[in-house]
């Protein structure tokens, strides 16, 4: 698999302190971000659904708290291949270039 696209998104919940939608809006703003007219001008794919695959990393500060499933209806295109949600750390987290 080749990768096309890396986006970083930002979401927080103030008032409800609720992870998940913390989450959900993350990936929402780092999905808003994305132009993906390349994937249907330069690479021919046809159907956004099924031509591409959707992986996703969400740092959280309760991961154990968050709804994967609900998290993943977030992601408007693509195959939701895999979303890994990692326990948020000072340092903050490293994007693998492999």
């Amino acid at each position: 698999m080749k990768r096309f696209i890396v986006e970083f998104g930002m979401g927080c919940d103030f008032h409800g302190q609720d992870v998940t939608n913390a989450a959900k809006k993350a990936v929402k703003d780092a999905v808003s971000h994305s132009c993906l007219c390349g994937l249907t001008e330069i690479l021919n794919i046809r159907d956004l659904d099924n031509g591409i695959k959707v992986k996703a990393t969400v740092a959280v500060s309760r991961p154990e708290e968050v709804d994967i499933d609900k998290v993943k209806e977030s992601l408007s295109v693509g195959e939701k291949e895999d979303l890994c949600i990692l326990q948020m750390q000072q340092e903050g987290f490293l994007v693998q270039t492999e």
